[in-house]
């Protein structure tokens, strides 16, 4: 019963199945199997035998299992890994992690013909990862744990030994799909406040870009002008509308008046490689495109606002498109209910007020620059949007840091990294919010040192920008922290059941957040949001994270499949290895990341059909039609042939 509880816990542990079969350790007597001699020498003659343990099976068939695993075993443990030529681990035993063991208080030994008593005692030293003992002593019978420090906290380590008592007190006890937890709803309308705003506060700036400054007043009318533009060109509420704009105040207009139009908007970085915007293009099929003149016109002459129509929560705001397997970008589609919520969350972070300027760096072609382009005005603060080569421009980024002094900014931990090793003042008493990578804990004491007060943001295209945030007030690394009011966040095993606190599991998210799916790909949709109970949807991020017992924020630990997250970006390894297979000359591509620098390097391989001295530099030239900045090889290597599997793989 007590090796069955093992079990248990840690197929939950490790979010297995609830059939899985799972590998526990116990103790063997080996005496009578050794011969005579051996039954009748000193000391013990014990061997740990790996039972494997059918979780969910009856006791009856556990007992037989640990039966069949302890017969005529007489070679210790460590003969039997070096017989089945398996890798030594330093610190660990690659067949046994957790071992489940009776110790009895006393036993009678005969030691030199003379009788003794034997006491078990604790070494001070854990031989595996866990080991669970049935303890019986003259006081009676206790459970105790002892375990590795490298591979269980303490805190851990009490909950795992909670639960293996749980489990053996409730042997049938069975782990239910845990219903979706309710979430706050902090959801705000930015174009009713930008509305009340330019009412109240007519004259208080909303947006500039060094060269052009709007009051709330007229952006608010610039806005509304450029919403009636869309209208009079034909695009009907639900019609997409593309947005190619240069970096300035046209793209908080451009943004505000698409909503204002009920126009779900996709963004088009004019700087982007004109490949991936034409399939961008295709696939989003707008049915207007709205570039700088447009805006140019809407902010010459700008219209008395008329009230904005008071659009369902249901209806598309807007369309981010991601990186794809297959190396074509997929659309995500995400309602207003999901812009407002984040939007609202992230107020509800971030406590903006109307004395804040919030510096708008990203592009836009990633989806964060719709919150720093609009979060601000839900309170009344300043945007300032950045120029197209902040992120390119070091020093001159640093200059425009100490002339605007923004009292926020988002960037990717590379950004950050380059900008306060340039110049730490120039973030200074700034709320420097980190996302698209992970944050080193160098990076946040570096940035903390020069006086910024640091934000960790996560969160998937699919749930609209941000789901969790964790503001960083301690040592060692960051967590992702919890999840935004309005987000639900389940960790969950193999079986969709719920993983303790501490343990390993995919990170699955709910709520209004969430997007509709992709645009055009039932199937994709279907595997990725998946059903919930009472009818809901969850949205699997293939993100592998674990809850902290002590303070509840979640970790990551990486990912369960082969997409990348860099530079601000989700990228598919196979996208990029698509465009490495389509560059001149290529017959074979693959993709890995470096990650023993400080800042994580793509380094692509190809195999060419005749290698030129040229040949790098062409491909590197059809990549960079292909793929953003961000996703681009920082270098390709030509290699003659790939390693190949024996079946060709």
């Amino acid at each position: 019963m007590l090796i069955d509880a093992a079990a248990h816990v840690i197929a939950r542990r490790a979010g297995a199945a609830h059939d899985a079969t799972v590998v526990v350790g116990t103790p063997t007597d080996v005496r009578d199997a050794l011969g005579a001699d051996a039954a009748e020498s000193d000391g013990d003659r014990v061997s740990v035998v790996p039972c494997p343990i059918p979780v969910g099976s009856p006791l009856s068939d556990v007992a037989a299992a640990v039966r069949a695993a302890s017969a005529d075993r007489c070679a210790g443990l460590d003969d039997v890994i070096r017989a089945a030529g398996l890798p030594h681990i330093p610190g660990r035993s690659p067949l046994v992690d957790v071992v489940v063991t009776h110790r009895a208080g006393t036993r009678d030994l005969v030691i030199d013909g003379e009788p003794s008593v034997g006491v078990f005692v604790h070494s001070g030293a854990a031989p595996f990862d866990a080991v669970l003992s049935l303890e019986e002593s003259e006081q009676g019978a206790q459970l105790t744990l002892e375990f590795r420090h490298a591979a269980l906290r303490p805190t851990t380590a009490q909950r795992v030994l909670e639960e293996w008592r749980d489990a053996a007190i409730h042997p049938a006890q069975s782990t239910e799909i845990p219903d979706l937890p309710e979430v706050a709803t902090t959801a705000q309308d930015v174009v009713r406040a930008v509305a009340s705003h330019a009412a109240a506060t007519p004259d208080a700036v909303a947006v500039e870009d060094g060269t052009t400054t709007l009051t709330y007043a007229q952006l608010n009318a610039s806005a509304a002008t450029l919403a009636e533009h869309i209208t009079a060109q034909g695009a009907r509420p639900g019609n997409v509308v593309a947005l190619r704009l240069s970096r300035g105040v046209g793209i908080p207009v451009a943004l505000l008046a698409a909503l204002r139009a009920g126009t779900p908007f996709v963004a088009i970085d004019p700087n982007h490689p004109a490949e991936r915007s034409r399939m961008i293009l295709d696939a989003a099929n707008p049915a207007l495109i709205i570039d700088d003149s447009d805006v140019a016109t809407a902010l010459a002459s700008p219209v008395d606002a008329p009230q904005a129509p008071d659009w369902s929560q249901a209806h598309p705001a807007y369309l981010v498109f991601t990186s794809g397997t297959t190396g074509t970008p997929k659309g995500i589609v995400i309602p207003r209910s999901g812009l407002d919520a984040v939007l609202g969350s992230m107020q509800d972070t971030l406590q903006l007020t109307a004395d804040d300027t919030y510096l708008a760096a990203s592009t836009l072609g990633f989806d964060i620059s719709i919150v720093e382009n609009l979060l601000p005005l839900l309170v009344g603060a300043t945007v300032y949007v950045a120029p197209a080569d902040f992120s390119i421009d070091i020093d001159a980024a640093c200059a425009l840091l100490h002339h605007v002094r923004p009292t926020v900014m988002e960037a990717t931990p590379s950004l950050w990294a380059e900008i306060v090793h340039q110049d730490p003042q120039a973030v200074r008493g700034i709320r420097a919010c980190a996302g698209g990578e992970a944050l080193p804990h160098t990076l946040v004491t570096t940035l903390r040192d020069a006086g910024a007060d640091v934000f960790n943001l996560y969160g998937p295209s699919e749930a609209a920008i941000v789901a969790t945030s964790h503001h960083v007030t301690g040592d060692g690394t960051p967590p992702l922290g919890t999840t935004l009011p309005s987000v639900g966040g389940d960790i969950l095993g193999a079986a969709l059941t719920a993983t303790p606190d501490g343990a390993l599991g995919e990170l699955y998210l709910s709520g209004p957040h969430l997007g509709y799916g992709y645009l055009g790909d039932p199937a994709l949709t279907a595997l990725t949001f998946v059903a919930a109970p009472g009818g809901q949807r969850r949205y699997r991020t293939g993100d592998l994270v674990a809850r902290d017992v002590d303070t509840r924020d979640l970790m990551y630990l990486g990912r369960a499949d082969e997409q990348l997250s860099l530079h601000g970006l989700r990228i598919e390894r196979g996208e990029i290895e698509a465009a490495l297979a389509a560059a001149p000359g290529v017959t074979a591509a693959a993709v890995r990341v470096d990650t023993t620098a400080e800042t994580p390097a793509i380094v692509g391989y190809v195999v060419l059909a005749d290698a030129q001295d040229d040949s790098v530099a062409a491909i590197q030239a059809a990549v960079a039609n292909a793929l953003p900045s961000a996703a681009r090889p920082n270098a390709i290597v030509v290699v003659d042939e790939f390693p190949r599997t024996p079946t060709g793989n």
